[in-house]
């Protein structure tokens, strides 16, 4: 091999080193921004999902403050959060007060996600119906009674009167029992006839159409062969619940107050607040005050002997019997 050969085979083996050097350098910087636009990328999508996710479940206080309007006898104990990636499942648990005892009544479970949705993955709308043919139809929620409700204008098929079962409860027992009245009340005309065994006042929320509605459900047609009394079941109920240390104004007061507060804040619960209001304040013709809160039912709780004294309370349409629990001495 002749000299300028030699030369010009060292100058292209050169040169490709360079190239090749010169690729690599390319290689490794392209991976490298692609590395760390990739990071920013994910670390920007992660932020603004967990602040939209954060966001959501800050304004979830509106399902909490709702939880106490909506469901007779029934509250919240605070809420635990399983956070993933892309979404976060909010669990609160429910509870129910009877004679001074906390029983577990479940738990509702949200799952809010990075995209902006919330659904409801669970609630205590699992209730189960036990009913034989031709009998009464009971609705259970985790093995306990439901507890039910009769309107005062609506005309029932048949109106129960669950005061006698008291006979059959155990004096270690305590139990929930809903009375349905036959007319609205004040709260102090409540007040002085269940005094210390009242739990949680029902609201009267029902409109005309609504009355209306609920008789052309019990109304009895000839073409079925069995006739069902279209009660109302305590989770679906509005009122509020008779608050320790407080007077049956003050309760109401703060009723009054949580609606305010969830009509202002929140756009998913504004037809049924209005709808309350309306209802106590007559579409705007009196004032939204505890003086005009009309009562049409009420839950109590206690022992079998303290709820027998309310056996021949003329002011009671109907009587259901809800949950019972141990007592604790």
């Amino acid at each position: 091999m002749t000299d300028d050969k030699l030369f010009s085979s060292k100058k292209d083996s050169g040169l490709g080193d360079l190239v090749k050097k010169a690729r690599r350098k390319s290689l490794i910087k392209t991976i490298s921004i692609s590395l760390v636009v990739s990071i920013v990328v994910l670390f920007s999508l992660y932020w603004t999902g967990s602040y939209v996710i954060q966001r959501q479940i800050n304004q979830s206080t509106d399902d909490a403050l709702w939880s106490m309007v909506r469901g007779a006898n029934v509250e919240g104990t605070g809420a635990s959060y399983t956070y993933s990636f892309t979404s976060a499942i909010e669990t609160r648990d429910l509870v129910k007060k009877i004679g001074g005892v906390s029983l577990a009544w479940g738990a509702e479970e949200t799952e809010y996600t990075m995209f902006g949705t919330k659904k409801l993955l669970s609630s205590v709308t699992s209730i189960h119906i036990s009913q034989e043919a031709g009998e009464r139809a009971i609705p259970y929620f985790q093995g306990e009674r439901v507890i039910e409700f009769y309107h005062p204008e609506v005309e029932y098929q048949e109106v129960y009167d669950d005061r006698p079962l008291l006979e059959n409860i155990p004096e270690y027992m305590v139990a929930e029992m809903a009375f349905s009245f036959d007319q609205p009340y004040s709260l102090q005309e409540v007040v002085d006839v269940f005094g210390d065994q009242l739990e949680w006042y029902w609201v009267d929320d029902f409109s005309k159409e609504d009355v209306k509605d609920h008789n052309e459900m019990n109304r009895v047609r000839e073409d079925e062969e069995y006739h069902f009394n279209h009660l109302i079941m305590g989770n679906g109920t509005y009122g509020f619940p008779f608050y320790e240390g407080s007077t049956a104004k003050e309760s109401a007061q703060s009723f009054i107050h949580t609606l305010e507060y969830v009509k202002e804040q929140s756009n998913e619960y504004e037809y049924e607040v209005d709808q309350v209001i309306n209802a106590i304040t007559n579409h705007g013709d009196k004032d939204l005050a505890p003086e005009n809160v009309e009562v049409i039912g009420v839950v109590v709780t206690g022992t079998a002997e303290e709820l027998s004294q309310f056996d021949n309370v003329e002011m009671v349409r109907g009587s259901t019997l809800g949950a019972t629990a141990k007592r604790f001495e």
